[in-house]
């Protein structure tokens, strides 16, 4: 395994729950975001509307939700956003690099991709081709 960090953070959109935002407003008439009254929302992210439960994730007043491409939104703790965001301006935030392990297979095997060989049978393809292609974990 090796270290590898992407030069640049990925720009997301995200706000604040609890306070007043136009997007806010249209994720609760699009029924993505329930106020439960209570300094609890509901969050309906892609999966949560998909699922057979049909229920959503929980945040809290404080809590941010971030946006998908599609605009679904995803929440996540204030402690979690301040350890792993930076604001750039307006509503965009830029996620922090983090330095990430990468395998591929000029190198041994080590335990996490032994695990994804054996428990998912993710990487068959990949080590019979031997394509310069990374596995980041």
């Amino acid at each position: 395994m090796y270290k590898v960090m992407k030069k640049k953070g990925k720009i997301v959109e995200a706000y604040r729950l609890g306070y007043n935002s136009k997007v806010l407003d249209d994720l609760e008439k699009n029924n993505k975001l329930l106020n439960l009254n209570d300094g609890r929302y509901e969050v309906f992210s892609q999966e949560a509307v998909n699922s057979e439960s049909g229920h959503g994730q929980i945040a809290k007043r404080g809590d941010w939700i971030r946006l998908d491409s599609l605009g679904f939104p995803y929440p996540c703790t204030n402690e979690w956003f301040e350890k792993n965001l930076l604001h750039k301006e307006g509503d965009n935030y830029e996620q922090i690099p983090k330095s990430l392990k990468a395998w591929d297979y000029t190198q041994d095997m080590c335990k996490e991709i032994e695990f994804l060989i054996k428990e998912k049978g993710a990487l068959d393809t990949f080590l019979y081709s031997k394509a310069p292609l990374l596995y980041v974990l």
